[in-house]
């Protein structure tokens, strides 16, 4: 699956060669940066529609993982049987998240803040 500085390049590139069709141009791989730029400005400008209309990215891979407390505390205690069958437990539910169609998403754009200046 594309990722979102691979959706924003593809978009860029696609309309570079949209509005230089029938005409001689440089290959995009060789297009100096500067002239890039507005381009991946129109990129930036579909994407921002696209995600003020919830369109959001499928996140390849499975569920996440442990969070580091819990698998430090894994770790220092795996050999006792409550933990052992804890984790059974865990792993076997996130087999079964899985399977009943879990999906994780991510948002098309991150969202930057910038501080006002006054």
């Amino acid at each position: 699956m594309a990722t979102k500085e691979e959706i924003r390049e593809g978009l860029a590139e696609t309309s570079y060669y949209f509005e230089n069709r029938g005409k001689e141009y440089l290959k995009w791989g060789v297009l100096a940066s500067e002239y890039k730029l507005p381009y991946y400005e129109f990129a930036d400008v579909i994407l921002c529609k696209q995600d003020s209309q919830g369109v959001a990215i499928k996140v390849e891979g499975e569920l996440p993982l442990m969070d580091e407390p819990s698998k430090t505390f894994y770790e220092n205690n795996k050999e006792t049987p409550q933990i052992a069958q804890w984790m059974t437990g865990y792993i076997t539910g996130r087999q079964d998240m899985l399977k009943a169609g879990y999906t994780a998403w991510e948002p098309l754009i991150e969202v930057k803040f910038e501080a006002k200046k006054d």
